[in-house]
């Protein structure tokens, strides 16, 4: 992780994440346990900041976590919350990670996660639980092609981006159109 301007930046790696049934490799696996430690130690320490801003790829936001407001399979492309997160503990981003999210934003430390899975459903995603953590999403799909796209896509909607914007130390964000910048 990173910090700047009241923000700490985590990159996190959700390809790592593996179905139950898969047994991961001792590489794979350090490499997870590795990905696990960054995160709890920024979550353990982070104090001086604003803004928890997590990058993701795969869907982080479950079913249970929106309240079953929505389907996300019908918005995010991969849309799996049994994935394992860790080698050692055997457990979900929901039991594991999810809870020291959290206590993150108890402290007062906006939590915001972003997912790039999206673009064959849906074009742009928001959305903000009880507790205050913010998930959003954008994607890019249509340089896949028209003519005969992959049956998972489904939306051709014009693409959109995601904008942040740093003024006076309050971090704003807006979806635009790929073509609008």
């Amino acid at each position: 992780s990173t910090t700047f301007d009241g923000i700490t930046l985590l990159n996190m790696n959700t390809t790592l994440f593996y179905h139950p049934q898969y047994q991961p490799t001792e590489a794979e696996c350090l490499a997870i346990e590795q990905q696990v430690h960054v995160f709890n130690n920024t979550t353990d320490t982070i104090s001086a900041s604003k803004y928890l801003v997590i990058l993701h790829h795969l869907c982080l936001l479950t079913d249970q976590m929106a309240g079953k407001e929505m389907s996300l399979s019908t918005i995010f492309h991969y849309a799996h919350p049994e994935l394992l997160v860790s080698c050692t503990q055997q457990a979900t981003f929901e039991a594991l990670l999810y809870p020291k999210l959290l206590a993150v934003q108890e402290r007062g430390v906006q939590v915001i996660l972003v997912s790039g899975d999206l673009g064959q459903r849906a074009k742009s995603f928001e959305f903000k639980t009880p507790e205050g953590l913010i998930f959003l999403g954008s994607g890019i799909n249509n340089s896949c092609g028209k003519t005969s796209p992959p049956e998972w896509v489904s939306n051709f909607d014009p693409d959109q981006i995601l904008l942040f914007e740093l003024t006076e130390g309050t971090l704003d964000w807006k979806f635009v159109e790929l073509g609008e910048m």
